[in-house]
């Protein structure tokens, strides 16, 4: 006499099938990654000219979000001006098209100390 468990198909089921799909899908993957060949490209150097950059200083307060936020925003001021030359992301309080240091200042400390509303 035969035990009952002897004639039974163990690879049977549904736990079968998501098994061998899951472990065709982990051969499929393994032979793309291991099969394909490396992209060559060229290397890209690029130089930015730091003297279009903000350059006010941070604090002792530690408000260097401030800081590197104006240093960015003059940069992107002075290299693109026919995108950001007319916007206020740092204000421009004479007039002159020109951000000077006093006004990176100003903008630093307003961004990060906040400002009073007039009204």
């Amino acid at each position: 006499m035969t035990h009952p468990t002897q004639n039974r198909n163990v690879r049977a089921g549904p736990w079968w099938s998501l098994l061998r799909m899951v472990g065709a899908v982990c051969l499929f993957s393994g032979l793309l990654t291991f099969a394909a060949s490396p992209a060559k490209a060229s290397l890209v150097y690029y130089s930015k000219d730091y003297s279009e950059m903000g350059h006010v200083w941070n604090t002792t307060d530690g408000i260097c979000a401030a800081a590197a936020n104006i240093n960015s925003f003059v940069y992107l001021i002075n290299h693109f001006p026919g995108v950001y030359g007319d916007t206020d992301l740092v204000a421009d309080l004479n007039g002159n098209k020109v951000i000077e240091y006093s006004e990176q200042v100003s903008a630093r400390d307003l961004m990060a100390w906040g400002w009073t509303s007039p009204t």
